[in-house]
């Protein structure tokens, strides 16, 4: 289409393109993030294109002609979707709120809009994360104290000194849950540490009798929102993610008053895990079919 680049694979190129447009128009969800489409673009096959005041994905794993919903300034991205129909658009994925009624406004009839909860993200109050408090709290409690019966549970920062450690973690964490199953994190879990200046990564580490077990790591989606991307551990002894949990969240205290959890892809456990962890928000996405 005139004016656009693409599609093409996502490189450090096009950080500040993708950022500026991000903070300035997107809707604060993790999915459209630069890290996130930068980690996940071999897992989920995608591909970036660019033009203008806007935005998208294709998303090869979403479907034939499977595009992001663009990112950008309103014409920017009624003209790219303008476009895309132009070239076969079959499918608008990750939708948001606010973009199901831009397409609603914009696109009248031209597509069948329906929620897609495997796309929705989990919002965690970080106050809530660190007091637990009452009952709903509870089971986390308890096996945060069976584990420390038995272990002394510390943690400290990740940094370029404990990288290694955190990058062993994760290559042990795979040879235990290695199933072949499902959407695999593996080059977007190495990417976390290959690129961890360069992304912006905040992360702890949690060691278990002074022995890195476990790590976590996120980047900041602004507004005092962390998107928490990666939690691994060695062996996920009852207690250990929610340590890991709470131990990430008091190292961002003062800065950050939010945790994305992110989706939880339609993966039955996970999103139970995610709904017991009894989240405050959720980013709600929608998909768009073309009619």
């Amino acid at each position: 289409m005139p004016g656009f680049e693409g599609p093409r694979p996502i490189t450090f190129a096009d950080r500040d393109s993708v950022d500026a447009l991000y903070f300035r128009y997107g809707c604060g969800d993790s999915a459209h993030a630069f890290p996130s489409i930068y980690l996940w673009q071999k897992e989920l096959e995608l591909q970036l294109w660019t033009g203008g005041e806007t935005y998208t994905v294709l998303c090869a794993r979403k479907g034939e002609n499977a595009w992001f919903f663009p990112v950008g300034a309103e014409e920017a991205k009624a003209a790219c979707i303008e476009g895309l129909l132009e070239q076969g658009l079959k499918r608008l994925c990750y939708v948001t709120e606010k973009d199901a009624e831009f397409l609603q406004r914009r696109f009248p009839g031209a597509f069948t809009v329906q929620e897609a909860p495997e796309d929705s993200e989990y919002i965690l109050d970080c106050s809530q994360v660190i007091e637990m408090p009452g009952k709903a709290y509870g089971k986390i409690r308890n096996r945060c104290r069976q584990l420390e019966k038995t272990h002394a549970v510390t943690w400290e920062a990740i940094g370029p000194e404990t990288l290694r450690d955190a990058v062993t973690i994760t290559r042990q964490w795979k040879r235990n849950t290695d199933t072949g199953e499902g959407v695999r994190d593996e080059w977007a879990s190495a990417g976390v540490w290959a690129a961890w200046e360069k992304l912006g990564m905040r992360g702890v580490m949690l060691l278990l009798d002074g022995e890195p077990w476990a790590a976590a790591a996120g980047y900041s989606l602004g507004k005092g929102v962390l998107d928490l991307c990666l939690m691994k551990a060695r062996e996920n002894l009852p207690g250990v993610t929610d340590h890991l949990r709470i131990a990430l969240t008091r190292s961002l205290e003062g800065e950050f008053a939010y945790l994305n959890l992110e989706e939880d892809l339609g993966v039955a456990g996970l999103r139970q895990m995610k709904e017991r962890l009894r989240p405050c928000a959720m980013n709600r996405m929608y998909s768009g079919d073309v009619k």
